[in-house]
């Protein structure tokens, strides 16, 4: 076993995350602990614990892991790029570098705002560094929280970013309903 991702424990399915085909839990766990590279890309709706099993994931591993937020990395982009700042590409260059992590999760893909052709264009340029990172480096990881459909991916970002995400990507869907709304309390009085 490779020391380098060594985990303490494997990951247990739980009530925060369900997850229709039950034996993906199983191959995190032999991912995880069998020091292999992985790519899971988790697509649901929101409150279904994407993000929550993805998080959890990461933690478990012992690797650095680049986390980032598509709306929040991509307000960073706007701001490099409407700067002041002299040398904007180069800041923005060194932000993007994100996608050239060993160990990356990309959360809420699809949440960019504003929600424009050129976010979609950026994004789908980020999807394709990534794509070839994993196809020069054999031990990086990727995670990919969404709550967008397989269609709804390919009419952002292009067939070509969607067909290169299957090549390398187990993709898992999430078909539990949201903990918020089973935790939701309405006091009517």
């Amino acid at each position: 076993m490779n020391e380098f991702y060594k985990v303490e424990s494997p990951i247990v399915e739980t009530d925060v995350f369900k997850i229709e085909n039950p034996k993906i839990i199983e191959r995190i766990n032999n991912d995880i602990t069998g020091g292999k590279p992985f790519h899971y890309i988790f697509f649901g709706t929101t409150g279904v614990g994407k993000t929550y099993l993805g998080t959890h994931i990461s933690i478990k591993c012992e690797e650095r892991w680049e986390m980032l937020s598509c709306i929040s990395h991509y307000k960073e982009h706007i701001s490099f790029i409407s700067s002041d700042y002299t040398d904007k590409m180069e800041a923005d260059r060194k932000n993007d570098n994100k996608f050239s992590s060993n160990c990356l999760m990309i959360d809420d893909l699809g949440d960019e705002k504003p929600t424009t052709p050129a976010s979609h264009d950026y994004f789908s340029g980020l999807l394709e560094k990534r794509y070839l990172y994993i196809k020069r480096n054999n031990i990086s990881r990727t995670i990919i929280t969404t709550n967008l459909k397989s269609e709804e991916i390919i009419a952002m970002y292009g067939s070509r970013v969607y067909d290169r995400i299957c090549e390398h990507f187990i993709i898992c869907k999430f078909n539990n309903d949201s903990f918020r709304k089973k935790n939701l309390q309405i006091i009517k009085g």
